[in-house]
Order: structure tokens, then C-alpha cells, then sequence
């Protein structure tokens, strides 16, 4: 029987007693396990590879390549087969809830309304997931729900739109079905999404009013009609409808990503001049994953104007940071720093880097710079709360992660501090932690963790498995999977995964002891 698949499983274990947090990982890891990597999903959810390790086991394998084949489907049209095949994976293949939630996101942005819902409806843990599912019912749900073949029908020209270079033929076809178009506003938002796609604005304008005028609190229509506006004779209106949407109460941290992206986007196409342009599209390649082509262009934007160099430079240490270049990052942030010392994003680049180096001092000092800007005020915060903890300044520390959670709902990474070091909030914060961003590793540690502390084995190695596939490199599932295994008296399984640790992470004194007690 095929158990435990598709899009994810997780297995991250926090030992009793023992604490290894994600920080203290070293700058630099090593990556020689051997590994089957499958692109499942669209860069856009922020996972495009997950990992096969010498763990999975075959029936996993089956599950992912039933869901890789399904979307190969979808993506070639054959749309009413691939439909067929995601219902089979959803009743017959069992996975968790952070597999369903991304499942349930993805075949919501393909129009596959019931299927989404009835990924969502396999959901176990409320705590985690009814957040996920209120955003993005929000985010792409339509209004008025379609039968199965109208929502095949439209699938089907979604996929011919984004995949296929069919974008002219599908606006014909749907212009003609006019009882679609009256019936259901899904409807309208594909046509305008397929004139979009043709270049054929003033008809993509027509209808994405129309969608909207139907749904206005489908965020994804006005997402596409922020892309039509910018593209149009009046940039500027594209700036008041990312206004509209930055004002929704979204709260689910890939949906914000998107919603970053768009203003990038839209600023993009607003400026004037060459530098500028290229300063936001560079951004907009950041929120989109694309870093090669972020850090291109945003050299490409350096030019004689020293005090927009600055700002140029410090999103280029943002990019080199999230690409884990820890020294160029470093480097474009110091001469951010240079022209403008106040500068609130290569402050917190900055004092990420002193964090990861552990020195603790000179990264309070550049995080406190950061809170000075509204901006980034509040996430600039949780950096400060944290650091002080690392210096012993617990009262402090507790005191600013409250008042942060008081005037946020947002900054999931103040409610896994809090967790930390306040143990009859643990789980209800981890688990608030990871209902605001399902990718967040450390919290799936800190449930391990917990877990493992209740001798509760099956289910820490469950949230173990979502962190392997979040960052299979990561070396505290290796050290925590040991202590699994060295609980179940399976010492030469242990001694491998411990092994295994001190490969990514020589510094680990844990799993050296563990190891030399084995």
C-alpha cells in the first residue's frame, strides 16, 4: 500500500533537553549525499526540487511520480487525465498536512477548485492549516463555483494559456461562449488572463474589470489586473490597485511573497529612468526565486547616483544572502552601509551575517539601526529580541518578542522565539508559527522536538520528514533522526545519521557525544 507521499513528508526531530537551533548552522555546508532531485512544483511556491534521500522509501517514490506525471498531464493539456490522476493521488495515497497545503495551493492556482478543496478537507491539524486554507481560498477561490465540466473546460484553457502558447486562440474560443462569461466570474479572469498573454490589453482590461467588478475579494484577479494596468497607457493606475491589495488581510507567507512581487513589478514599469527600472525588476527577480537573473540586473543598475547605489546594494546583499554568498553579501552590504549607514535593509543583512558569525554585539547593533525604519521596524525586532537572548538579556528579549506579537500577526519567526523559551506555549506558538509559513523549517524542528520530548516517535519523524524535504542539507534532521534511532536500540542506524551530521556541521558537540557513546 503507498503510504506517506507526495508533495512532502517531513522529518525533523528537537531532542529532548537539547537544543540545536538553525542559526548556529555553519556558513558553509557540505553536499555530497547522493540524492534524486524531482522538480514537483512551480518556482513560484518556493520549492521547485524535492529531495530523494537513502531514507524515502519506494512506495514514496511511486507517490511522487504519480503526482509528477499528473502535472506533466496538466501541463500538456490533457487535462481531464491529469484531474483523474491528482483525485486518485488524493483518495488513495496518503501524505500530511503540509503536503496537502501545498497540493491544495497549487491546484487552486490551476483552477482546480474541488480538488483543492478536497485536498484541504484531508487536513488534520486546524492549528496549521485553517490559516493556509482561509488565504488562498481568498487569494484564487471564485465566487461562484463551477460544475465539473465548465471547471475542466477552463483548466484546460488555463493550461493552453501558461503552457502551451495558445494565449490568442483561447481569448477567441472564450469570446464566443458568452453564457460562460455571464455565469461565472472564473470565466472572465481566464479570458483577460489569456488577452493579457496576447498582448491584446484593452480586451484583458474589459474583462479582468469585469472579474473583479464579480469578485472583488479575489486577490488573484486583481494581481492580473495590476499587470494589465502597468503594461497599459497609464502605468500609474497598476500602483493604485497594488495600494488595494497590499490593504488585504492576507497573512500566509507565500501569498505576501506574491504580493511583493507585483509591487516590484509594477514600480518597475512606473519608472522613469534606466537605473531605476532595472533597481526594481532586480527586486521583482528576488520575490520570484530568480536570483541569477536579480543579480544581474541589479548590477546593471549601479550607476553615478551614489545614494541610489546604496539602496541598489543592499538589495544585492539581500540577494547573495538568500543565495547564501555569505561574503559577497557582506560585502555589497558594507558599501550600502558606506553611502547611507542607515539604510534599514543592509543593516539587517549585516546583522544577519554577525549573527550566523555569533558576533552577537555588532549584529544588535545593525539590527537596532533597522528598527529605526517603520518599514522594517517589527521584523527588525524579532532580530533584536533574538540577539539579546543569545547575550543573556532574557527579560528584554521576552518583553520586545510580546510587544512585537502585539502589533503584528505576521512575524511567525517571534512566535517560534517565544516557543523556545516559554514551554507552556510550545506547541499552540509552533504550530502559530508554521500556520503563517508552512516552509519555515525551525518550527518544524521545534515540534519534533517536542514531540520527542513526549516519547511520541512516529509523530516527531513525521514532522522530521517535512524538514528533510524543506532543506535536506540541514544537519540537525541527521543529529535528531540518531537520537530516533539510538531510542529504538538501533545503534549502527544512529551511528550513520550522526555521521552524517558532522558532515554538514563538524562543530556539532552533540552528535559527537552521541557518537562516542554509541
Amino acid at each position: 500500500m503507498i503510504k506517506k507521499c507526495i508533495v512532502t513528508l517531513i522529518i525533523f526531530l528537537f531532542a529532548t533537553q537539547i537544543s540545536i537551533a538553525k542559526e548556529d548552522k555553519p556558513i558553509s555546508t557540505y553536499k555530497d549525499f547522493d540524492e534524486l532531485t524531482i522538480d514537483l512544483l512551480d518556482p513560484s511556491m518556493k520549492v521547485t526540487q524535492l529531495s530523494v534521500n537513502f531514507n524515502v522509501v519506494i512506495s514514496q517514490m511511486e507517490a511522487f511520480s504519480d503526482f509528477i506525471r499528473a502535472t506533466d498531464k496538466f501541463k500538456q493539456s490533457n487535462v481531464s487525465t491529469a484531474y483523474d490522476d491528482y483525485k486518485f493521488v488524493l483518495d488513495n495515497i496518503d501524505t500530511n498536512d503540509f503536503g496537502y497545503t501545498l497540493m491544495a495551493n497549487k491546484l487552486a492556482e490551476y483552477g482546480l477548485f474541488y480538488l483543492s478543496s478536497l485536498a484541504s478537507k484531508k487536513m488534520s491539524d486546524t492549528d496549521i492549516t485553517s490559516n493556509h486554507i482561509k488565504n488562498y481560498e481568498k487569494f484564487f477561490y471564485p465566487k461562484t463555483r463551477l460544475p465539473y465540466n465548465e471547471e475542466i473546460y477552463l483548466a484546460e484553457a488555463y493550461s493552453n494559456i501558461m503552457f502551451n502558447d495558445q494565449s490568442k486562440e483561447t481569448m477567441d474560443e472564450l469570446m464566443l461562449n458568452n453564457d460562460l462569461l455571464e455565469n461565472f466570474d472564473y470565466a472572465n479572469y481566464i479570458l483577460a488572463l489569456a488577452a493579457y498573454k496576447a498582448n491584446r490589453l484593452p480586451i484583458a482590461k474589459q474583462y479582468i474589470q469585469v472579474a473583479v467588478t464579480q469578485n472583488p475579494q479575489n486577490i488573484n484577479y486583481k494581481i492580473l489586473q495590476a499587470q494589465i494596468f502597468a503594461n497599459s497607457m497609464k502605468p500609474q493606475d497598476a500602483l493604485k490597485v497594488v495600494n488595494q491589495i497590499k490593504k488585504e488581510d492576507l497573512t500566509e507567507a507565500e501569498l505576501l511573497r506574491r504580493v511583493n512581487s507585483i509591487e516590484q513589478y509594477v514600480l518597475y514599469k512606473n519608472a522613469k529612468k534606466d537605473w531605476e527600472r532595472n533597481y526594481h525588476l532586480g527586486n521583482y527577480y528576488f520575490y520570484e526565486g530568480d536570483y541569477t537573473k536579480a543579480v544581474k540586473t541589479l548590477q546593471g543598475a549601479i550607476g553615478k547616483n551614489k545614494s541610489f547605489n546604496a539602496k541598489i546594494n543592499a538589495s544585492l546583499s539581500n540577494v547573495y544572502l538568500a543565495m547564501q554568498e555569505y561574503e559577497k553579501a557582506k560585502d555589497s552590504a558594507e558599501r550600502a552601509l558606506r553611502k547611507d549607514s542607515n539604510n534599514a535593509q543592509a543593516n539587517l543583512v549585516l546583522g544577519n551575517i554577525n549573527y550566523l558569525s555569533k558576533n552577537y554585539k555588532k549584529a544588535l547593533k545593525n539590527y537596532k539601526k533597522a528598527e529605526q525604519d517603520r518599514a522594517t521596524q517589527l521584523h527588525a525586532s524579532v532580530k533584536v529580541a533574538k540577539t539579546l537572548q543569545k547575550l543573556g538579556e532574557e527579560k528584554k528579549s521576552k518583553e520586545l518578542f510580546e510587544n512585537v506579537l502585539k502589533k503584528s500577526s505576521i512575524e511567525y519567526e517571534a512566535y517560534y522565539n517565544v516557543a523556545m523559551t516559554e514551554p507552556f506555549k510550545q506547541l499552540a506558538y509552533l504550530k502559530k508559527a508554521l500556520a503563517l509559513n508552512i516552509m519555515y523549517i525551525d518550527a518544524w524542528i521545534g515540534l519534533a522536538r517536542y514531540e520527542l520530548s513526549r516519547d511520541n516517535f512516529n509523530l516527531a519523524q513525521d514532522y522530521l520528514s517535512t524538514a528533510f524535504y524543506i532543506d535536506q542539507n540541514d544537519f540537525r534532521y541527521y543529529y535528531y533522526q540518531g537520537l530516533i534511532y539510538k531510542n529504538k536500540d538501533d545503534m549502527m542506524t544512529a551511528a550513520m545519521f550522526f555521521k552524517k551530521c558532522l558532515k554538514l556541521n563538524p562543530n556539532c558537540t552533540e552528535a559527537k557525544k552521541e557518537l562516542s557513546l554509541l
